[in-house]
């Protein structure tokens, strides 16, 4: 019972950390976009 909570916990810290990332991903392709959108050129040049 030990293990399977130790392994749900583990499960669930992935699962927060990958939600963090693509939340960051998101925003960061949301300002991206509005920079590039508003001062004409790419943050990417």
């Amino acid at each position: 019972m030990r293990k399977l909570l130790a392994l749900l916990r583990l499960v669930a810290a992935v699962f927060a950390l990958a939600a963090a990332a693509y939340v960051c991903l998101v925003v960061f392709g949301v300002f991206s976009a509005l920079d590039s959108a508003t001062s004409g050129y790419s943050i990417y040049r």
